[in-house]
């Protein structure tokens, strides 16, 4: 399992500490899940078309169509009312059931059964979709997503694989029936890993997905739909499922001519879905990201519809000239193969593409693409077929002709939609709407379009846009440093500067060497002999020295926290000399600049001389010595730190502290509530920390003190609950009425006496 891996190789995978077993479980989860849809896949589309032909396949999709959006309804509704452990585990439980009903059903080999597969196979494919994904987004954080959601979207095309090669021998020994029993038999060990997923992670379960969703404000749909860039993205996504669901047909419809028997065929279709789910994890892993980093969204949006037009003209042209028909066959299936591994490549780009929609819109707009769009678009599909194939009469190679105005329509339109692209980009970078939690990985276009807002002449979209280069492509601020480390604002220049000693940037050294002697804000010239000192240059360290004695307390600072961060034990010494210097200093104001430079140097290490300036007589100096603790984070400092919260000069600094401190200052908090006779005020300070801290620990200590007999306490204790979003379980749900109905009371007596 993961969790025993080598720690190279989890950090190769990008799998921090802790997160091993819960990241193999899900994998496992995912395997498990995929292998019974390849299973029902190939053995539903082979039955089918061995009984009624390609050519029935258009009254599939539009069943899918309309099954698929009531589906969607009653998931949800399910969603809204009920915890989302339970609907998980009642959803497999009924694909199970499902599935081994199927196979009792076809013992008789019933027509109406047999034609409802491809449906059927619609039905639990988007179940298991969106149950996966749902699983995903209560077990991970969006910044834990953007590392793990890679790896674990790869069970799917693990899954095919290994079932895609052993179909063949799986077919020969059982039949093509029974692979809906060997579905069945896989999807118990999911249930099981599904419910020990559920039991380990409890408390992300038990709340319905409405009450969050309530939380979420919605945008209004009108204007939504009333706008270009959003119009371009359903235009050409729809026609990407009808172009899609046509090569489909396509392929089946060769593919059963190929193989009219449905052992043979079924033994096909599962080899064909192993090379694909081969060649779509290659492109996963290895090509989808670096191709956008590289080219941008636009050649990702032609590379389908260009593909595809080429192909089918192909298949057209041969089958004008006369083929054969395995010549038609293996075209189709070039066909085929090459939509679903660009399948990979299409979500990624899709995903791109709703970056610059504002927050609300962005969630709405996939909302609605996802749940509504997409199986309309099916319907749609199918709708054409019919035409095309039932009213019309085409057959294979007419009807590709038909349909290569529709690959030509939507090459024009995934052509608009990438010029209309970057310039949303830019409207939502002046907006500063790229939500740096949102922001995936940045393509060609973003990385283009967040360089040009470096330029920009407005400060605040230079500065965000310098915060979203740095957090999400670090790799190309060394271009740009030049340019910014002499940039005319002195906001830019400082935080130029911090990212360079945040990301280790040593390619900065010389320019902020020569730029030091022609600056002339002093912050900046400190933010600089900070930098040059932490990035460890010799050089740099020679330039630093001398500003210990320099008359300006701006400077003297800067130089004594870099020299703490460099790590060098010569300039360590000499800053901590200096340091002590400033802690017995008379003058209060170097006191402080001794707890600010002990903060800032980040060595946890150097608390001792923090408690004597946490009890220091002057409060400005008490507060610089509790921001120092907060990021110090000792455990001998919390003590104090939590005595001063008696003191009203500091006590909001020491409630800072302490919420900084997270778990760590945890046991002193407790320790300070349970302390018996302990002050009204102290009590509702640290309930507030509690409310900020977060987690079980804080969320238990929050409950034992519920009913704590002071009205300030009290609901300085529920408003800490409702902040970690705690909601009370059956057992405590009484205690927690009485407790309202005491605060109504209360409230109620105080109005009438005001009154």
């Amino acid at each position: 399992m993961l969790a025993t891996l080598p720690t190279s190789l989890l950090g190769f995978l990008d799998i921090r500490r802790g997160e091993g077993r819960g990241v193999a479980l899900v994998l496992l989860y995912g395997i498990l899940l995929f292998s019974a849809n390849v299973l029902v896949h190939t053995a539903g589309y082979a039955l089918f078309l061995a009984e009624f032909g390609a050519g029935s396949l258009p009254y599939t999709y539009l069943g899918v169509a309309a099954v698929a959006p009531v589906l969607s309804l009653v998931t949800m509704r399910l969603n809204e009312r009920f915890a989302l452990g339970p609907v998980l585990l009642g959803i497999h439980t009924l694909l199970l059931v499902a599935m081994a009903g199927v196979w009792a059903g076809l013992l008789a080999a019933p027509p109406w059964l047999i034609f409802s597969l491809p449906v059927f196979f619609g039905v639990i494919s988007t179940l298991m979709y969106a149950s996966y994904w749902s699983l995903l987004g209560r077990l991970y954080t969006l910044q834990q997503g953007k590392r793990l959601f890679g790896l674990l979207g790869s069970g799917e095309n693990l899954a095919t694989i290994v079932l895609g090669f052993a179909t063949p021998p799986l077919v020969s020994s059982v039949g093509t029936a029974n692979m809906f029993l060997a579905a069945a038999v896989v999807m118990a060990p999911t249930l099981a890993v599904l419910a020990s997923l559920l039991r380990a992670n409890a408390a992300a379960f038990a709340e319905p997905t409405g009450e969050r969703s309530e939380r979420v404000q919605r945008a209004p749909l009108g204007p939504l739909l009333r706008d270009r860039y959003l119009k371009l993205i359903i235009a050409v996504f729809a026609l990407l499922i009808v172009g899609i669901y046509i090569v489909d047909n396509l392929f089946y419809t060769q593919a059963e001519r190929m193989f009219p028997n449905e052992d043979t065929l079924a033994g096909f279709l599962g080899r064909f879905f192993g090379v694909y789910g081969a060649l779509s994890l290659a492109i996963q892993l290895f090509v989808s990201g670096r191709v956008l980093s590289r080219f941008g969204v636009q050649p990702i949006l032609l590379a389908t519809p260009a593909g595809l037009l080429a192909i089918t003209a192909l298949f057209a042209l041969s089958g004008t000239l006369g083929a054969p028909l395995v010549a038609l066959f293996w075209t189709a299936a070039v066909a085929e193969l090459y939509r679903l591994v660009m399948d990979a490549v299409d979500v990624a780009a899709s995903n791109v593409l709703y970056q610059p929609l504002p927050e609300r819109q962005r969630t709405q707009a996939q909302t609605l693409v996802d749940g509504i769009i997409y199986p309309l678009a099916i319907g749609l599909a199918g709708l054409v077929l019919l035409l095309l194939t039932g009213v019309l009469r085409l057959e294979p190679v007419q009807l590709a002709y038909a349909v290569l105005p529709i690959f030509v329509t939507w090459l024009a339109l995934a052509a608009a939609l990438g010029q209309a692209y970057p310039m949303q980009l830019r409207a939502a970078l002046s907006g500063r709407r790229l939500g740096g939690a949102t922001l995936t990985r940045p393509d060609r276009s973003t990385l283009d379009a967040l360089q040009q807002g470096l330029a920009s002449p407005q400060l605040g979209v230079v500065l965000y846009t310098l915060d979203l280069l740095a957090d999400h492509a670090p790799e190309t601020l060394a271009d740009q440093l030049p340019a910014l480390i002499s940039h005319p604002e002195r906001e830019v220049r400082l935080a130029t500067l911090r990212w360079v000693e945040r990301l280790g940037l040593t390619a900065a050294i010389p320019l902020i060497r020569d730029r030091l002697a022609a600056e002339g804000s002093r912050p900046v010239q400190a933010a600089s002999l900070r930098a040059l000192a932490a990035l460890g240059d010799q050089a740099g360290f020679d330039v630093v020295a001398p500003y210990l004695e320099h008359p300006e307390p701006a400077l003297r600072h800067g130089a004594v926290v870099g020299l703490l961060r460099s790590g060098e034990l010569e300039g360590i010494l000499l800053a901590g000399e200096r340091l002590l210097g400033w802690v017995r200093s008379r003058r209060p104001e170097e006191r402080e600049l001794a707890a600010q430079a002990l903060g800032e140097g980040g060595i946890a290490g150097f608390y001792r001389p923090l408690l004597a300036l946490i009890g220091d007589e002057r409060p400005d100096v008490q507060r610089a010595a509790l921001a120092a603790a907060g990021k110090l984070q000792h455990p001998k400092l919390w003590p104090p730190v939590a005595a001063c919260l008696a003191s009203p000069q500091v006590r909001a600094a020491a409630v800072a502290a302490l919420a900084a401190g997270g778990d760590a200052a945890m046991l002193t908090v407790e320790r300070a509530f349970d302390q018996p006779g302990q002050r009204r005020d102290v009590a509702a300070r640290l309930a507030r920390v509690c409310g900020k801290i977060g987690g079980e620990r804080a969320v238990s200590l929050l409950r034992r003190h519920l009913d704590w007999p002071d009205v300030l306490v009290r609901s300085e204790v529920l408003a800490a609950l409702a902040r970690c979003d705690h909601r009370a379980d059956a057992a405590e749900r009484a205690r927690a009425h009485e407790a309202l109905r005491a605060e109504a009371e209360h409230a109620a007596w105080t109005l009438a006496s005001l009154r």
